[in-house]
């Protein structure tokens, strides 16, 4: 069976899990269904990033590292998964701000952190969420402080990004190489009979002197041309199913119509991460790539929340039907808090 990736696509994780799984494969009389799995490599650097890649205490290693660093604490992220894994028939626009107050002690102590501190948090808790998000599609975890931090640390991860200095090159930088790229040519020509005209702006200032430009494709083109990638209309084609998947969700679309769109942004982007997941087989190059790479991925995700953002805002008022209120004890709720929050809501 031939996996072929391109450099960083994932190659290492995708035959270290799949020999795995197969390796773990029993029968219904609990036979084992292969008796070994062979997987032959041309180099040592590759065969012992393979046996890092499956080892199966990664996951509670990287915990205990980020457990012992004192951002967070375990009461804080068992708050956070009681109102996060509610039933969708029990949650109410107010749970948006109690999963806001279990979050912000834990930026709050972040931001007290000097830089390494600050770094080294940042980049485990980052390569935590990864990897539990792509091993717990392959392996079934029995244990839920796992499930729970992984949950925590995607609502966490938004507010910790890294402030970066304006630096002046001068002249100290300058260009060498360019792409220049023949898309088509071709001529157009009207015959004798064919009616041309050039109609002018009946008004000043009612003329558009920029092209609209379709926002999904505009994401393809930053891709192209920051990245060096080579992504086509298919791949603005997925973009759009995700997009639409993410319309068809009711808890999205209040979560727009009742914040802002930096506080949006914020709820949002762990939902957009999985709506993308479940899309894996359509374009597992383009998801691994937003799942490994945080710049790429803060292009894409920041093109398609702004699309949805206004897309949502730009449609007629929609009236949701009242979810039940149940309520949550009293030990779980936070500071009273307006109706006007948005609702986050369990992937």
């Amino acid at each position: 069976y031939l996996i072929q990736h391109s450099a960083g696509s994932g190659k290492t994780n995708s035959i270290s899990w799949l020999s795995h799984r197969l390796a773990s494969l029993h029968t219904r009389a609990d036979d084992k269904v292969y008796d070994c799995v062979l997987v032959i490599t041309d180099r040592r650097v590759l065969d012992r990033q393979l046996q890092d890649c499956t080892d199966p205490y990664q996951l509670d290693r990287l915990k205990h590292q980020l457990d012992e660093m004192q951002v967070y604490h375990l009461g804080e992220v068992e708050a956070y998964a009681r109102v996060f894994y509610l039933p969708p028939e029990q949650r109410r626009a107010e749970h948006h701000a109690l999963l806001q107050a279990q979050v912000q002690p834990a930026v709050d102590r972040f931001d007290e952190l000097d830089d390494e501190r600050q770094a080294e948090f940042r980049d485990r808790l980052s390569a935590f969420v990864s990897l539990y998000v792509f091993v717990s599609q392959i392996i079934p975890y029995a244990d839920s402080d796992l499930e729970k931090l992984s949950a925590f640390g995607r609502a966490l991860l938004p507010h910790l990004r890294q402030d970066h200095e304006a630096v002046s090159l001068g002249d100290e930088v300058e260009l060498e190489y360019y792409r220049l790229r023949l898309v088509s040519s071709g001529t157009v020509e009207l015959g004798e009979d064919d009616e041309a005209s050039v109609a002018s702006p009946t008004a000043v200032g009612t003329g558009d002197p920029e092209e609209e430009t379709a926002p999904l494709s505009e994401i393809i083109r930053s891709l192209n041309d920051r990245f060096g990638t080579d992504f086509t209309e298919s791949d603005r084609l997925f973009l759009q199913q995700v997009q639409q998947d993410a319309l068809a969700r009711d808890d999205i679309r209040k979560t727009a119509l009742a914040n802002t769109f930096e506080k949006f942004s914020l709820g949002i982007r762990p939902q957009l991460q999985k709506l993308m997941i479940d899309r894996m087989a359509g374009n597992d190059v383009l998801v691994t790539r937003c799942l490994n790479d945080p710049d790429f991925q803060e292009v894409v995700f920041s093109g398609l929340l702004r699309q949805l953002f206004d897309t949502i805002e730009a449609e007629p008022p929609t009236i949701f039907s009242p979810a039940p209120e149940p309520g949550l004890p009293e030990a779980d709720r936070g500071p009273s808090v307006s109706h006007g929050c948005g609702l986050l809501a369990a992937s």
